[in-house]
C-alpha cells in the first residue's frame, strides 16, 4: 500500500508529517482512553494518532518510528493516520508539539517523553481534552494520568549491561558511567540498576560519572579527558549504545583497546556489529519492533472503546559475543 505523505512546519519550528499508514493508572483508562473514544469509533472509517517522539534523530528513535508506522500501515492500512513530530530533546519543544496535537484534534496521541516530569503537563493537557494518550519507550512519572505505558523495564537493562560488566571485570577494579540526559526517565533507572548490581561486588567503585546525553561524540570526548588524566579505568558502564560506540572510539588504537571493558543498551546495528568484532563486551536489546506492535495495538484497541492494561512490557535480552548472531538480533 502506497503512504501518503503531507507536510506542516509548526510555529514551535517542529516538522510534522502525515502518513496514512501505521507508531496509567488504574482510572486513566476509562478517563482518556475507551470511554472518549467508543461512541465515536462505529461512525469513524479513520482515526488520527498524533506521535510525538522527544527526538527523531537517534537512531534507536528513528527505527522505532519506522516500526510504529510500518506496522500500522502493514496491519489497519488506511484506518490509522499518523501526525509525526520531533521534539527535538527539549521539553518545551514536546510540549508545544502535543499543545498543536490537541488543537488539531487528533483521536489518540502517542508519545515518547523527552522528561519524566517536565512532559506531565503535556498528558494532562491530552486529558483535560478528552484525548487518550498513550507513552511507549520512555514514560513520565504521573502514571495515573495516561492511558498505557508500553516498554521495557529499564532498571533491569541497568542490571543486565552491570551484571556483564562486573564478571568480565572479575568483580573488581574501576568502572566509569556515561549517563543519558538528567532526569530521563530511563536514564535514572538503567543508573538505578547498575548500582543494584554493585551492592553485590565491594571491590568495584565508580570512579567518575558523566552526563553525555545518548551522544557518541560527548561520550568518546569525556572518556578520552579520563584517560588523559591517568585515571585508571576498567570498565566503561554506558546508558545507551551511541555512548558505549563513542566510549570505544576514545581507546580505539591505544594502548587500552582491548583492556576496558565496555557496555551499552539498545542492540543499534553498529553496537550488535561491535559486540561481534569483540569491541564492546555487551549491548542490551530494547526491542523496538516488538514496542511498535504492542502500541499499535493498544492505540487501536483504545480507539475502539476497548480497555488495555495500564503496562505492557516488551522485556530486554542481553546480546554477547555468544549470542549476537542469533538471527532474532539481526532482523
Amino acid at each position: 500500500m502506497k503512504k501518503k505523505f503531507i507536510s506542516a512546519i509548526l510555529s514551535v519550528m517542529m516538522v510534522g508529517s502525515l502518513l496514512l499508514t501505521g507508531c496509567g493508572g488504574e482510572n486513566s483508562n476509562e478517563t482518556a482512553g475507551a470511554g472518549s473514544t467508543s461512541a465515536a469509533a462505529e461512525n469513524k472509517e479513520t482515526f488520527t494518532i498524533g506521535f510525538s517522539d522527544f527526538s527523531l534523530t537517534a537512531e534507536y528513535q528513528a527505527k522505532l518510528r519506522d516500526e510504529i508506522l510500518d506496522y500500522a500501515e502493514k496491519t489497519y492500512g488506511d484506518e490509522l493516520e499518523f501526525v509525526v513530530l520531533d521534539g527535538e530533546s527539549d521539553s518545551d519543544t514536546q510540549n508545544s508539539g502535543i499543545d498543536n496535537l490537541i488543537s488539531q484534534k487528533v483521536d489518540l496521541i502517542i508519545m515518547v517523553p523527552f522528561d519524566a516530569e517536565q512532559q506531565i503537563p503535556a498528558v494532562q493537557a491530552a486529558v483535560d481534552a478528552g484525548i487518550p494518550l498513550l507513552e511507549v519507550c520512555l514514560q513520565t512519572a504521573d502514571d495515573g494520568l495516561r492511558t498505557s505505558f508500553v516498554g521495557s523495564d529499564d532498571t533491569s537493562s541497568g542490571v543486565l549491561e552491570m551484571q556483564c560488566l562486573a564478571e568480565a571485570m572479575g568483580g573488581k577494579g574501576n568502572v566509569v558511567y556515561l549517563h543519558g540526559p538528567t532526569g530521563q526517565d530511563s536514564e535514572i533507572k538503567r543508573h538505578e540498576g547498575a548500582n543494584q548490581v554493585l551492592e553485590d561486588y565491594p571491590d568495584i567503585e565508580v570512579a567518575a560519572e558523566s552526563v553525555c546525553n545518548w551522544d557518541r561524540a560527548e561520550a568518546m570526548t569525556a572518556i578520552e579527558n579520563y584517560v588523559q588524566s591517568g585515571m585508571q579505568i576498567d570498565a566503561i558502564f554506558c546508558e545507551n549504545d551511541e555512548m558505549a560506540l563513542g566510549a570505544y572510539a576514545a581507546i580505539e588504537g591505544t594502548d587500552l583497546e582491548g583492556k576496558i571493558h565496555i557496555g551499552g543498551i539498545d542492540c543499534i546495528s553498529d553496537a550488535l556489529q561491535a559486540v561481534k568484532d569483540g569491541k564492546l563486551d555487551c549491548t542490551v536489546l530494547q526491542d523496538a519492533k516488538l514496542q511498535a506492535s504492542e502500541v499499535v495495538e493498544a492505540a487501536y484497541k483504545v480507539l475502539h472503546g476497548e480497555d488495555v492494561e495500564e503496562y505492557i512490557e516488551v522485556p530486554y535480552q542481553l546480546v554477547t559475543k555468544d549470542n549476537a548472531d542469533d538471527e532474532y538480533f539481526n532482523n
